[in-house]
């Protein structure tokens, strides 16, 4: 497996992450919302290019049958990372976010896994690294998860369900909620809507009494 390496990245600061952080939306299809996603890597300078390549490979039929492989080393060294490098972790979460917003699409089992992998242990770093996620950096990665949160296989339902559990404490409780709540009308998975409520429940109960929604 190649060596990726995270960079800094051109403008590591937080207000420039804060800058990047607009909703991720594939709202012109996968293919699209891709291509702009590698762009902002491109130009953040945070990835050389056999890392956007594997980050992003290219979907031709050459490709088509293993590109999930490329994908899954990119997010292990992205995981990797998360140990070795947590500095340009945080430097580049907007990117880190959005990316990992995207794959929760994959087709790939094991790609959706890794994934979730990912976003399970970076939220676990930033509530014990005491690094809070504001509404927009916390935007990027919320929509996503809630559509698929209704996931078919059980073993997915819940280790979203985990993750979703796993915001609150870095973004706020009641910033949670509120964004979950602006969020379970669009959603058109019964299944989704459920667990969309459920961790709203959740939420509220670990801040009983504490803040008023």
């Amino acid at each position: 497996m190649p060596s990726f390496v995270l960079g800094m990245g051109k403008d590591g600061a937080k207000n420039a992450r804060l800058r990047r952080a607009v909703r991720w939306q594939p709202a012109d299809g996968m293919g699209a919302a891709l291509s702009s996603l590698r762009s902002e890597w491109a130009a953040a300078g945070s990835a050389d290019e056999a890392f956007l390549e594997a980050l992003f490979p290219r979907e031709g039929a050459a490709m088509a049958s293993h590109s999930h492989i490329e994908v899954e080393k990119a997010l292990a060294a992205l995981h990797d990372a998360l140990g070795k490098q947590p500095d340009a972790v945080l430097a580049n979460l907007d990117l880190v976010l959005k990316y990992a917003a995207a794959r929760t699409y994959a087709r790939k089992t094991t790609t959706v896994s890794a994934t979730q992998v990912l976003l399970r242990d970076v939220l676990t770093y930033l509530a014990d690294a005491g690094v809070s996620l504001g509404a927009k950096e916390a935007g990027v990665l919320l929509p996503s998860l809630l559509d698929n949160a209704g996931a078919t296989r059980e073993a997915n339902r819940l280790a979203y369900r985990q993750i979703l559990d796993l915001l609150p404490p870095v973004m706020g409780a009641r910033a949670f909620v509120r964004q979950v709540l602006g969020a379970v009308e669009e959603l058109s998975n019964k299944r989704s809507q459920a667990e969309s409520l459920r961790a709203i429940g959740s939420a509220l109960e670990a801040c009983a009494g504490r803040f008023n929604v």
